[in-house]
């Protein structure tokens, strides 16, 4: 599946966790199988918009906080470079002008450092 269904899927899973919520009790709610929510969490299903409108409602949150995946801890991923880059961005484009500033500072030190140790 695409890196984007597996981003998702991963998300669904944060959402349901900090909900307090297992998957047999979020498949409940949504009225749709254990086994189904572990493959949509897993990534290895493309899922549905009415699917989608389903977990939004399951879960108590908006299609923003759905797609939100500023908070996606990138460790546990195993995601592309592009990917990584793209949460990163929307991360940025929140800030003001002053604090990218800030952030592309370090991060050039950051790499130069790196560079060095190299």
């Amino acid at each position: 599946m695409s890196e984007f269904i597996t981003l998702l899927g991963n998300r669904i899973r944060q959402l349901r966790k900090e909900k307090g919520l297992t998957q047999a009790e979020l498949g409940e709610k949504m009225q749709i199988s254990q086994g189904y929510i572990g493959e949509i969490e897993r990534g290895l299903v493309n899922v549905s918009m009415e699917t989608l409108d389903k977990i939004v409602k399951a879960l108590g949150i908006t299609l923003y906080e759905l797609f939100d995946f500023r908070d996606i801890d990138i460790d546990e991923q195993h995601l592309e470079k592009e990917t990584i880059i793209e949460v990163h961005k929307k991360m940025l484009l929140e800030r003001s002008l002053s604090e990218v500033k800030m952030i592309h500072n370090i991060t050039k030190e950051i790499v130069h450092t790196i560079d060095n140790n190299k």
